[in-house]
């Protein structure tokens, strides 16, 4: 908390853009200390930043102190409306631990931007990055060292549907780090489902979702721009649980309605598990999400589409796609595999599909 105090001071005092209803934050630069955020506007239900340099401070490199040393956000905003237009937001790199515990080390990068719980609208353009994972070993336990993504977005449960728009601007996930760990237990379906399990994977260009896994009719719209998933890490378990140094995806979404009218999109190149190659981002990866594409370029896995929980549908009208996978997977809380994905190929270019 002193961190992002501090952040808040400087606001207060110095810029006197803030009041408990709305925050203007123009031709700013501000960098957080370490492992805090450069900015936390969590109280304001309106938040606009427009030509400002915000960083996370990087994570602490003292291996034997805390268990999380995770890099800072460029900015945390909560609920209510966001506008961000030509700025740069970057989260600081994560740190480095080596105690041996139980408890899960964490060295992840920070995110650009955070934004949780409801939210009316969100406006973006500029630049957004995750930082770099850290590295970490853990013999008694997990290790998170994952890259930061450029802009995470999470509905809470009960939050009512959002709108997100991305007019252009650039978008990049953080690579992975080094994680060294010890765990026997085998990740659940939830966490398979969120990569919220132990390793070093690559952080996403943009991710939103649903905590509560249920669609509410959110509507996000992609702009052009460009959307770059970060590079696995290096990951390594002494026991036989399941970790990722998986690349991170240009965007990944779930639970919500998408429609992208055009940019370049490609996924992170995969990290290495255990000695052996992981597995590749996408450039788009969609989760139980209706899609629609009007166009764009997407690199390597263009677009990788799960069906899990809900009938779901893909709409291409045009763009140019090296690959597209459609999978469908068994849903465990219904206990059925009857999902239906409608894939509806208008137009477009589509050089290697898989269903």
């Amino acid at each position: 908390m002193r961190y992002l105090s501090t952040a808040i001071f400087l606001v207060f005092f110095i810029f006197n853009v803030v009041s408990a209803q709305s925050s203007n934050v123009i031709n700013q630069v501000l960098v957080g200390e370490s492992g805090g955020a450069a900015l936390n506007l969590s109280g304001a239900e309106t938040v606009f930043v427009s030509r400002s340099s915000l960083t996370g401070g990087n994570g602490d490199v003292n291996p034997v102190t805390n268990t999380d040393k995770s890099g800072g956000a460029g900015l945390i905003s909560e609920n209510g409306s966001v506008t961000v237009e030509s700025s740069v937001l970057q989260g600081g790199a994560g740190g480095v631990l080596g105690v041996d515990t139980v408890a899960p080390q964490i060295v992840n990068g920070g995110h650009g931007l955070i934004h949780t719980d409801e939210s009316s609208q969100i406006l973006l353009e500029g630049l957004f990055t995750g930082g770099f994972g850290g590295s970490a070993s853990n013999s008694f336990g997990s290790v998170n060292a994952h890259g930061g993504n450029g802009v995470e977005i999470t509905q809470a449960f009960g939050d009512g549907a959002a709108s997100l728009e991305i007019d252009g601007g650039e978008y990049r996930g953080g690579t992975g780090g080094n994680a060294l760990l010890n765990n026997a237990t085998d990740p659940n379906i939830y966490d398979l489902t969120y990569l919220n399990i132990g390793g070093a994977h690559g952080g996403h260009g943009v991710r939103y979702t649903r905590l509560d896994q249920e669609p509410l009719n959110d509507r996000l719209i992609i702009n052009n721009g460009i959307y770059l998933g970060g590079d696995g890490g290096i990951a390594s378990n002494l026991s036989t649980a399941r970790i990722t140094a998986q690349g991170g995806s240009g965007i990944f979404i779930d639970y919500a309605d998408v429609t992208i009218n055009g940019g370049f999109f490609a996924g992170g190149v995969a990290g290495a598990v255990n000695g052996e190659l992981g597995i590749e981002g996408a450039g788009v990866h969609a989760q139980d999400a209706n899609v629609t594409i009007n166009g764009g370029d997407f690199k390597a896995v263009g677009l990788r589409f799960d069906v899990r929980y809900y009938d779901v549908e893909s709409i291409i009208n045009d763009g140019i796609f090296d690959s597209v996978n459609y999978t469908t997977f068994y849903d465990d809380f219904f206990e059925t595999y009857d999902r239906h994905l409608t894939a509806n190929i208008n137009g477009g270019i589509i050089t290697n599909m898989t269903i």
